[in-house]
């Protein structure tokens, strides 16, 4: 049976449409995957939040006090945050002096943690390591016993990993050593104001 003029375009109209339907449906799959990213996929990053506080108590030593430094982790993403390690670091250096030619110096305060810091300390299964679905918080104290010097900053640093280092939370403070003590054995710390004399 012989094909006609007309089966011939109705043959040819549907190897058409077919090509036609399989290329929208590339199209279609292609602008799916782009919002995809530009909405979706950024939600799904790895997001963490840190929070610290930086407190110093007196101690029975006049030589010496105790630092305090809580730190808090919320995973604020929509994925689960796993941290494997977690590494305290404290640097004690001297403040740095004003310039006495200008009635304002600036204070660069990451020069603060060049060197050696004088306690570097993974801190294994404990403390913040853990697992973490969305919207999980925990918080953790580090304690600390520091001897007083004058005129010197202490900045404390905690670095939090993922496995593998992919990703690493930090937080940090910087404040004097021993911070201003109260007399009467109250703590002042960095979100409080020394009692007038």
């Amino acid at each position: 049976m012989a094909m006609t003029v007309l089966d011939k375009w109705k043959q040819g109209l549907d190897a058409t449409r077919t090509v036609v339907e399989i290329i929208a449906l590339v199209v279609a799959g292609l602008w799916a995957y782009s919002k995809f990213a530009e909405t979706e996929k950024p939600s799904l990053e790895t997001r963490g939040r840190m929070e610290s506080t930086l407190k110093w108590y007196p101690v029975a030593s006049p030589t010496h006090c105790l630092g305090q430094f809580a730190v808090s982790l919320t995973n604020i993403g929509q994925t689960s945050i796993d941290i494997d390690r977690v590494r305290l670091r404290i640097w004690v250096v001297p403040f740095p002096p004003a310039d006495q030619t200008n009635a304002v110096t600036y204070v660069d305060t990451t020069k603060f943690q060049d060197g050696t810091a004088v306690l570097d300390r993974d801190m294994g299964m404990r403390s913040l390591v853990g697992h973490y679905p969305p919207n999980v918080h925990s918080q953790f104290d580090y304690v600390f016993l520091t001897r007083k010097t004058g005129s010197s900053v202490a900045v404390v640093r905690l670095d939090a990993r993922t496995p593998g280092g992919r990703h690493e939370f930090t937080e940090s403070r910087w404040e004097e050593v021993c911070g201003p003590l109260a007399t009467e054995g109250q703590r002042i710390d960095s979100d409080q104001k020394p009692p007038d004399n």
